[in-house]
């Protein structure tokens, strides 16, 4: 996978993908404990740290720079993912997320 998200060609399977190799290679969690459903806090152990690493991955990863508030309003994998597809999409359509 590379190493960032063509900017305004994420597709939620690029973005899943990109999501799950993050937290697998930064957050040691196996991708095959990641479903759609999984809560972050409970199922996946999320805590403040996992959060900030996530945060940090993400805009390296994906070219995104998403809020400690927005990330820590994501219960599931996802709500997560929906965010992130959500703000690559404003992005290509001008916004600036």
């Amino acid at each position: 996978m590379s190493s960032q998200v063509e900017h305004g060609n994420a597709t939620a399977g690029t973005v899943r993908a990109e999501l799950l190799s993050i937290l697998e290679a930064d957050l040691a969690i196996e991708p095959t404990r990641v479903g759609v459903d999984a809560d972050l806090k409970a199922e996946l152990g999320f805590d403040s740290l996992a959060f900030a690493i996530g945060i940090v991955a993400i805009e390296e990863r994906l070219g995104l720079r998403l809020t400690e508030e927005q990330l820590l309003g994501c219960a599931t994998f996802g709500d997560l993912e929906r965010l992130v597809v959500h703000c690559m999409e404003e992005r290509a359509a001008g916004g600036n997320p």
